[in-house]
């Protein structure tokens, strides 16, 4: 199960998000941080911070550094 984890700090919660609608969500091409401790992964904006996107502070908090734009929590087989 995908969570959407949004700049204002509410969550969304999805059973299956396509790797499309991943990038729809996050708004662009793909990067993927990996969340310490975990086998979860977030899937962001590759370009977040050269667009100058607002910080995550949840998806910022799960990585442990800093986090812009609107984060996907899933895993790597979920993602495919």
């Amino acid at each position: 199960m995908a969570t959407i984890l949004h700049i204002d700090q509410t969550t969304t919660e999805d059973a299956e998000l396509s790797f499309a609608e991943v990038q729809k969500e996050v708004g662009g091409y793909i990067e993927i941080v990996k969340i310490p401790g975990d086998r979860r992964v977030l899937a962001v904006n590759e370009d977040g911070r050269m667009k100058q996107l607002a910080v995550n502070e949840n998806a910022s908090a799960l990585a442990g550094r800093m986090i812009v734009g609107t984060a996907v929590v899933t895993t790597m087989k979920e993602l495919g």
